[in-house]
């Protein structure tokens, strides 16, 4: 049994230079990788036509699979084509279905933008020798399939939604044809918060030793740290056992910080815990500036939950559009357990929701004082029996990642309510 290996090959000097950022390989990675293919290199290569040969004929030597994206435009840039086919040996030819296509649509869309195919446009319709084509149902640049040495590339455009639905469609059931007889691998995603990096990979560094077939990754994504499982065996059963024992051991090591099993995010496992409780939620936001509301919302379906945000930036908006009272402000303050208690059960009251929680804090980089200093916030959750409220020091001086960590931790407190879990390590509840 042989494993397939792939490696990803970005084009284009916009990546080289760093005015875009490469998306499309960390996505085609993670696709490989789920359905069982080894990715073993990324590559990245301006527009530069040697440079481009010099790469193909390099990867072709080396992978069994190799995914390209760019490069397949109108323009003088625009090399994929001619490379491949200098790579393989071979001469670029017209293929006149893609060039049927390419003058249609631009008979139905070119002419309301005020534009002609033109010459430069036909170059979309050559392809190497010996390819074949993949069509591009959303863009006028086709995609093709050579082989180069011994591996067997796929050309995608670069625009990220052309290339996914293409891999989805033309390239994913391609490879998959090639997974016969081969070692099969898979990969699950656990989503963990409330410790650092260093601390959660100490916790599981001896989780892989005694399987061979385990391999134990983790991926910061601030302030979430995701511990990646890599499982390989002659069987899917084998595969399913293997991420199962990673699974049920880093949950023991890392206990009530795992908030997912299977990749999904904060917003999604609240959403999903408040939709099974049939649940509703109002946020008050002050600090957060709405980030909680906007990650909720980012989630579909979220309006079956999600009532109302209010973002109180101001002591008179937390007085007129909360009801906390004057008094309260004046007496403590905006950043204070007594004005956060008052703005999550203003919110709550107010959308008449299950669920109310507020923020309140000084994100930074000014504005802190000796009691107050820059990280702290106040969270409360309202619930329709009690009212909790904690208050937090982040030890960040960035204003960003201190909006993030607090309403992050504010729907940490949900979560583990949600769960009935007690609060985070970090929480100093209020006993006023």
């Amino acid at each position: 049994m042989q494993t397939i290996h792939a490696q990803i090959l970005a084009t284009g000097d916009e990546l080289t230079t760093g005015t875009l950022v490469d998306s499309n390989s960390a996505y085609m990675a993670e696709q490989l990788e789920m359905m069982g293919v080894s990715v073993r290199r990324h590559v990245t290569v301006g527009d530069d036509m040697d440079d481009l040969v010099r790469a193909l004929k390099d990867i072709g030597e080396q992978a069994d699979v190799a995914l390209v994206t760019g490069g397949l435009g109108p323009t003088m840039d625009d090399l994929s084509a001619e490379a491949a086919a200098k790579a393989a040996g071979v001469d670029l030819e017209l293929d006149e279905e893609a060039l049927a296509w390419i003058e249609a649509l631009f008979k139905s869309v070119g002419r309301n933008l005020g534009r002609n195919l033109g010459e430069s446009n036909r170059k979309q319709a050559y392809f190497p020798q010996g390819s074949v084509r993949l069509d591009n149902p959303v863009g006028t640049a086709p995609g093709f399939s050579l082989i180069i040495g011994k591996c067997r590339f796929f050309f995608m455009p670069g625009v990220p939604r052309e290339m996914k639905l293409m891999l989805a469609d033309q390239v994913i059931p391609r490879i998959e044809e090639m997974l016969e007889d081969v070692t099969i691998s898979g990969m699950r995603t656990i989503c963990t918060y409330g410790m650092p990096e260093a601390r959660v990979g100490e916790l599981i560094a001896d989780v892989a030793d005694g399987e061979p077939g385990m391999k134990i990754g983790l991926r910061a994504s601030f302030p979430v740290i995701q511990v990646k499982i890599y499982a390989r065996a002659e069987s899917k059963m084998g595969v399913e056992r293997i991420l199962d024992e990673g699974t049920d051991k880093i949950l023991d090591r890392l206990k009530n910080n795992v908030f997912s099993v299977g990749g999904r995010n904060m917003e999604e496992v609240v959403g999903l815990m408040l939709k099974d409780e049939k649940a509703t939620l109002a946020v008050a936001e002050s600090c957060t500036g709405g980030q909680i509301a906007h990650w909720l919302t980012s989630v579909p379906g979220s309006s079956e939950y999600f009532v109302m945000s209010a973002v109180t930036y101001a002591n008179t908006a937390k007085e007129t559009m909360l009801n906390v009272s004057r008094k309260t402000l004046l007496k403590y303050g905006a950043v204070h357990e007594e004005t956060a208690k008052a703005m999550a059960e203003g919110a709550r009251q107010i959308a008449k929701t299950t669920y109310g929680i507020s923020t309140s804090g000084v994100a930074g980089p000014a504005g802190g004082d000796e009691e107050k200093p820059v990280g702290t916030v106040c969270i409360a959750l309202a619930t329709p029996d009690d009212t909790f409220v904690y208050r937090f020091h982040s030890p960040f001086g960035e204003r960003d990642r201190n909006i993030k960590i607090f309403a992050m931790n504010a729907l940490d407190v949900l979560r583990r309510h949600l769960q009935g879990l007690p609060p985070p390590s970090w929480a100093r509840e209020y006993k006023p």
